[in-house]
């Protein structure tokens, strides 16, 4: 595994030609990485690489990708490898390696078929070792035509000069605007709080969240947004954009959520609504303009982190209230309307009046919801004026936005900890994470044998290993869990069941199990249960700072109506042990590795 944190350039510039089997052995080793800046999504559907392949194969030139050299660390190690970041060219590799690697055929010449992956150096050695399953024999491609593919060459510039120059080489390749959106070109080249704000908040609600900017070619299919059946890690059925028939997946994949974010938020920040442009949009990007500067400053006091967690609770609270009636945003207030011209100015509508809420400091409860549903359903003095409009007055919009808040606030309360119901949206959050986020997420289902409903010493041991490899993983963006009261699989819930014979609530294919039947198995009660664990962790032989940092932030949460507890972690200012042993993260594992 690789510290891509650690990375450091090379100073080079060369163009060269490197054949298609030594890129896929550079991407078998995990050599190729993403700068999820640069490039955040897989978006070729399989007859654009079925293109790419036929290109190839008859020596049609292609662009040059576009790769630069760094030194990057070995986690476990202070030996530096090789290895290379894409600037341009991520759906071309994706294209290659996921064709090598037989996930679809090919038609060319008269033959059709899978790649046959005994034809590559690179994939040899892994048939061998039955990591790699070879298709039917009739089903293969001949082996002459695979080793041709193997052997071709393909232009490659590598580089390794400052970031900056990278910066402006992405920028001159993709000006025409027609090789990315507008808003990843925008995205890609702005530096300042707000874009990094908004990149942060659309893939949260998107679901393809990862801790560091840094991940490995062979890992973004797992967070890139498309059919789950054909390998995507977020199956686009299930994105908010789509669930609430607000984006189509082609403007999803063009980046029109992170424009309605940034829309949105620079409404909120700035206090009124105001009429999209490019021009306007590119400005908020430019912390040199007037509009970008004003707002940069405004993102600094408000505090990047605090605005995150609004603006999450926002789309929760949204959530939650469609999900109470069974229905989604588009479904349940225009259900006879056909044409849609305006949808997200009433979203919009919607939006601002529960961020108004939320950011005075109210909650929706549960019990609540369908009233704030019923009142939204009632709105339509608010919404027909608007949704089906040739032009839309924005000083309306602002008026309804408030008119819509003075309605919903009575169903809003302020009796929640504010502490607990961050933490049950972040809870929420990890939940959905894809399995590349395990890294910083452990869920745990108690701390009993499953077999005999016995006090398992082991578990709470693993546990602090785990509290011990978090950690030491200084590159975080955000704190590790560890989260007890929760269940991986519907196997392992059912052999809890067998014990304490009790439903539990699932919730993105996670079994939300609760801790309370154990806690009344093995000490009569929850303050029982928390009072035992605690001294559990004090004689535990971890770092002194890091015990005291769980032992003063581990605590007992509401969710749903189950009780977990809940275990956070950060990295401590210095190396931490558990009996004098240094751990660390690899994915969801966790590793020894020398001191």
């Amino acid at each position: 595994m690789l510290d891509w944190s650690t990375k450091e350039m090379i100073q080079k510039t060369i163009t060269e030609k490197l054949s298609v089997d030594n890129i896929m052995l550079m991407y078998i080793n995990d050599h190729i990485f993403v700068n999820r800046k640069y490039q955040r999504k897989l978006v070729w559907n399989v007859q654009e690489k079925k293109d790419l392949i036929d290109s190839i194969l008859r020596n049609i030139p292609i662009p040059a990708l576009f790769l630069v050299e760094s030194k990057v660390k070995q986690t476990d190690s202070d030996e530096t490898v090789d290895a290379y970041e894409i600037i341009d060219g991520l759906q071309r590799l994706n294209a290659i390696t996921s064709f090598m690697l037989g996930e679809f055929p090919i038609t060319f010449n008269g033959y059709s078929g899978y790649y046959n992956p005994e034809a590559s150096n690179a994939l040899l050695r892994l048939v061998h070792k039955g990591k790699l399953n070879k298709p039917e024999a009739e089903s293969v491609l001949p082996f002459d035509l695979c080793m041709d593919f193997a052997s071709k060459q393909l232009y490659t510039i590598i580089s390794g000069k400052d970031e900056q120059t990278v910066n402006l080489i992405f920028s001159r390749i993709n000006s025409s605007g027609r090789r990315i959106s507008a808003q990843d070109l925008r995205q890609a080249r702005a530096f300042g709080n707000f874009p990094d704000l908004v990149r942060r908040i659309a893939s949260d609600v998107r679901l393809d969240n990862t801790y560091s900017d840094y991940v490995s070619l062979s890992d973004m299919p797992k967070i890139s947004i498309g059919d789950k059946s054909k390998g995507y890690g977020v199956d686009i059925k299930n994105v908010f954009w789509r669930r609430h028939g607000l984006i189509m997946t082609r403007l999803l994949c063009e980046s029109a959520d992170e424009q309605l974010i940034e829309d949105l938020l620079a409404s909120i920040l700035l206090g009124n609504c105001y009429k999209r442009s490019k021009e306007r949009l590119d400005a908020l990007y430019n912390p040199n303009s007037k509009l970008g500067a004003e707002i940069e400053n405004i993102v600094r006091e408000r505090g990047i982190q605090n605005l995150e967690n609004t603006f999450k609770s926002v789309f929760d609270t949204f959530e939650m209230i469609f999900n109470t009636v069974h229905s989604n945003f588009t479904s349940y207030l225009f259900p006879n309307e056909t044409i849609l011209r305006n949808k997200d100015e009433c979203f919009r509508i919607v939006f601002k009046a529960l961020y108004q809420c939320i950011d005075e400091g109210m909650h929706l409860h549960s019990d609540n919801a369908s009233q704030v549903a019923e009142t939204l359903r009632k709105a339509t003095n608010l919404f027909d004026p608007i949704v089906n409009s040739s032009s839309v007055d924005l000083e309306a919009l602002n008026a309804y936005a408030n008119q819509l808040y003075l309605l919903i606030k009575p169903a809003f309360t302020r009796e929640r900890d504010i502490v607990e119901n961050t933490l049950v949206a972040e809870i929420d959050k990890r939940l959905c994470y894809s399995p590349i986020e395990s890294q910083m997420t452990e869920f745990k289902i108690g701390i009993s044998d499953f077999k005999t409903g016995e006090y398992n010493q082991t578990v709470v041991k693993k546990i602090a290993k785990t509290l011990v490899a978090m950690a030491n993983v200084t590159n975080a963006a955000e704190h590790g869990m560890i989260i007890l009261g929760i269940a991986d699989n519907r196997e392992q819930y059912l052999d809890w069941r067998k014990i304490y014979d009790q439903p539990a609530q699932v919730i993105a294919q996670h079994y939300v199990t609760g801790v309370q039947a154990e806690a009344s198995r093995l000490h009569r009660n929850m303050d029982g249960y928390y009072k035992f664990l605690r001294k559990e962790i004090s004689n535990l032989n971890i770092s002194h700072k890091l015990k005291n940092y769980v032992l003063e932030t581990f605590r007992v949460i509401e969710y749903h109506d189950k009780q977990l507890i809940v275990f956070d972690v950060v990295y401590q200012d210095e190396i931490s042990l558990y009996s004098g042993m240094k751990y660390v993260r690899h994915g969801n594992e966790t590793v020894r590795v020398k001191v």
